[in-house]
């Protein structure tokens, strides 16, 4: 009967062991993921900032079409005149003489 309490605190103290290494198991997993979910973190941000950097260079691209389109549009609108002289007046139409 006196080995009983012997055997119950034995248990007791790798009990203890265990719990104090699944501790320190968890904070050296811890300290090594951290810094992992860190990097993957900043990847990510530096990945969206290109994307919006790519972004801004398709709209400016769009605005620089669209410019364009509205030349030539109107370089075909004045040619309809089938040689024509055209004199404009201020924002008015065209006045074909």
């Amino acid at each position: 009967m006196s080995s009983f309490p012997l055997v119950a605190s034995f248990c007791t103290l790798i009990f203890c062991c265990k719990a104090f290494t699944a501790a320190v198991i968890c904070v050296a997993l811890s300290a090594f993921v951290a810094p992992v979910l860190q990097y993957a973190k900043a990847c990510v941000q530096r990945g969206l900032h290109a994307l919006h950097h790519v972004q801004q260079l398709l709209h400016l691209r769009l605005q620089l079409d669209n410019f364009l389109r509205r030349r030539v549009r109107r370089r075909r609108r004045g040619s309809q005149n089938h040689g024509k002289q055209c004199r404009r007046r201020d924002d008015s139409k065209c006045a074909c003489i």
